[in-house]
């Protein structure tokens, strides 16, 4: 089939085809730029959905005193004690003795030739104070090392281990729990073994087996804390409750008395709203940027963070943000801090800046958990429907795109067709031409010379 070229007609054909067709797919260009443009809008949304995440992380913090409010801690002798601190300790000053250690009972067998010797079989219970006794079975010919592994096997709560030292083979056994309840940190009884009085003979070997006839050789011993002159008895040595907010861990006996010290560290509440602010605008400028390609989603957005977090909160001595030193900027809409001011709202009143954020249902922390929630939940949270509207317009693009490229690509192979078939009428009329053309001379001689 001729192929339209312009050779007969003079005509850049070809050209004219390619323009006509450019011409017709100019509205498929703009799509497909709409196109790119709502993927970047549903990548914005992925962000600020992101964002919205990470603000609310650095928000938990602002829940609680104990989660925002820092101590700063001292122990006069960190070698007796060590002091954590938590936003629900007072500021304050303590005088501190340890007059002992908790420590846990440990138990030790009587004496065998090896690990290999052989235990009598029979009956072997652990009590650890406060849990129920768990009984072990010996059997004929288990050695040293297998009751060991029974032991350790068992559940019980102690540690076991096997010890050789020039006296000899012992198994120990150590409770997992340090102190007592009044009595034994723990007791093990043996039954069966025909020597149920542990005394062993300490001669064990695989041919004569022998009890293992534990005797104490740490007893169970609780702490012992004097705060402020009075007594306090622990069965561990973490101890919790006596000092509001603080726990005390006991690191050795003290010789005398020493100071414990508590103080409110502004400087590291400070810290942490600092990192909020700088969260906040990031997000509060993510909203603004979703405007580009919804307006009225970004302007909502921006104006409920807004309004989440700078509205008054009733209940709380300082009624906003800007009554702590946090103002919005003229300039971005984000939030400033005056950091002298913020501490002196730390200073004046700790638990008032507490309420600001963290009452319940009315302060800034419950009125963003539920704006947040409003913008992510997965099932019809508004990015996720708007991300969903996005979408369907991508879907519709590629829709759109696809027919008409179809039609385009039929409206060119006609517009092919045309114009070849009119190069070959111009061919056709440029033969007859030629022919004709080419009779006239023969006809003129003919004529004169007759």
């Amino acid at each position: 089939m001729i192929q339209a070229s312009g050779l007969a007609s003079g005509v850049d054909t070809s050209s004219i085809v390619s323009q006509l067709v450019n011409i017709e797919r100019q509205p498929l260009s703009r799509l497909a730029a709409q196109k790119t443009t709502y993927s970047r809008q549903i990548s914005r949304l992925g962000s600020f959905s992101s964002l919205l995440s990470d603000f609310q992380d650095k928000l938990a913090d602002f829940s609680s005193a104990s989660s925002l409010l820092s101590k700063t801690v001292g122990s006069e002798n960190e070698d007796a004690m060590t002091v954590k601190a938590t936003g629900d300790a007072q500021p304050g000053t303590w005088e501190v003795e340890v007059e002992q250690l908790a420590r846990a009972q440990r138990d030790k067998s009587t004496a065998f030739d090896s690990p290999d010797a052989e235990v009598k079989a029979g009956t072997l219970s652990i009590e650890v104070w406060g849990e129920d006794a768990v009984d072990i079975t010996i059997e004929d010919g288990m050695t040293l090392t297998d009751v060991r592994d029974l032991i350790q096997g068992s559940g019980a709560k102690v540690n076991a281990s096997i010890i050789q030292v020039d006296s000899g083979t012992y198994l120990s056994v150590t409770s997992q729990k340090t102190g007592h309840d009044g009595g034994a940190g723990m007791v093990i009884t043996e039954s069966g073994s025909g020597n149920g009085n542990g005394n062993g003979n300490g001669n064990g070997n695989g041919n004569n087996p022998q009890s293992l006839g534990f005797s104490t050789e740490i007893a169970a011993q609780n702490a012992i804390v004097h705060v402020d002159g009075e007594q306090v008895t622990h069965t561990d040595n973490s101890v919790d409750g006596v000092l509001e907010g603080m726990t005390l861990e006991l690191e050795g006996e003290s010789t005398e008395p020493f100071m414990v010290t508590v103080g409110e560290d502004s400087s590291a509440v400070a810290e942490k709203v600092e990192d909020l602010i700088k969260s906040y605008n990031s997000l509060y400028s993510a909203a603004n940027t979703l405007k580009n390609e919804d307006h009225r989603f970004g302007t909502t957005a921006a104006n409920s963070l807004r309004k989440a977090m700078t509205d008054a909160v009733s209940g709380s001595s300082f009624p906003n943000l800007s009554s702590i030193g946090i103002s919005t900027s003229k300039d971005t809409g984000g939030l400033i801090l005056d950091k002298t001011k913020f501490e002196e709202a730390m200073s004046k009143d700790p638990s008032g800046v507490v309420e600001l954020f963290g009452t319940e249902d009315t302060g800034i922390v419950s009125r963003m958990d539920s704006l947040i929630e409003r913008y992510t939940d997965s099932y019809d949270g508004l990015i996720k429907s708007s991300k969903d509207m996005w979408q369907s317009r991508i879907t519709s693009a590629d829709a759109t795109i696809e027919r008409g490229e179809l039609r385009i690509e039929a409206y060119e192979a006609r517009l092919k067709r045309q114009f070849t078939a009119m190069e070959q009428m111009i061919s056709g009329y440029s033969d007859m031409s030629s022919r004709f053309a080419s009779m006239l001379p023969a006809v003129q001689t003919s004529s004169s010379g007759s």
